[in-house]
């Protein structure tokens, strides 16, 4: 088995990608109770283009890089819904899509240069905010019922309004976070020092 990057469960089912730093990407499904595993969809790209997923009560929707990792303009948000079927593609996404996340009725992405989302009921994309960075191989993005928080290689945690009104508020400031989380009090990430023999640590700020 190739080495695992990430991993989401519900109710019934377990999903995981493998790092994205290997040469195949892929996005595998499997049921909960044991059962042979599904490939979902692959990616034959690496690094920064690395193929990104996230998991609601009713679809699965994923990162697809594009063409190519000098030429983004053909990349996409794809979905199916999580008890399986078609594949459709939801939304272009010119700029390499970097991290994922869905609500009840949103899918959020982050690409080198913004954060959008579109509706899935269908729609275009629009955008919440330009934030510009410079590490995308570090990109998380996690939501809450009013607002949208990134992490970026600059070393900020940022929370957007969910509608893009209002002014980005920078939570936390001179880290590496990577992954993010948040529940209703607070914020969770993780972060790594390069400097220091990959020294991580899993951090909290509250209220968030």
């Amino acid at each position: 088995m190739l080495p695992l990057a990430s991993i989401a469960v519900d109710a019934t089912t377990v999903y995981w990608a493998n790092d994205p730093l290997v040469d195949t990407q892929s996005l595998m499904t499997a049921p909960l109770d044991g059962g042979p595993a599904a490939l979902v969809a692959s990616s034959a790209h690496t690094g920064s283009a690395a193929l990104k997923f996230a998991v609601d009560h009713t679809t699965v929707c994923w990162t697809d890089p594009g063409a190519a990792l000098d030429d983004p303009s053909g990349a996409a948000i794809r979905m199916r819904p999580i008890i399986g079927g078609s594949t459709r593609k939801f939304a272009s996404a010119e700029g390499a899509p970097t991290a994922i996340v869905a609500d009840a009725d949103f899918v959020y992405w982050k690409t080198a240069d913004a954060v959008l989302r579109a509706p899935k009921r269908g729609g275009p994309p629009t955008t919440i905010a330009a934030l510009a960075h410079t590490d995308v191989l570090r990109d998380g993005i996690a939501v809450d019922d009013a607002n949208v928080y990134v992490t970026s290689g600059e070393g900020t945690i940022v929370k957007l309004a969910k509608g893009g009104v209002g002014t980005p508020v920078i939570l936390v400031s001179g880290q590496t976070p990577t992954a993010i989380a948040v529940d209703d009090h607070s914020v969770y990430w993780t972060t790594w020092d390069a400097s220091a023999t990959d020294v991580g640590a899993i951090m909290r700020l509250t209220p968030k």
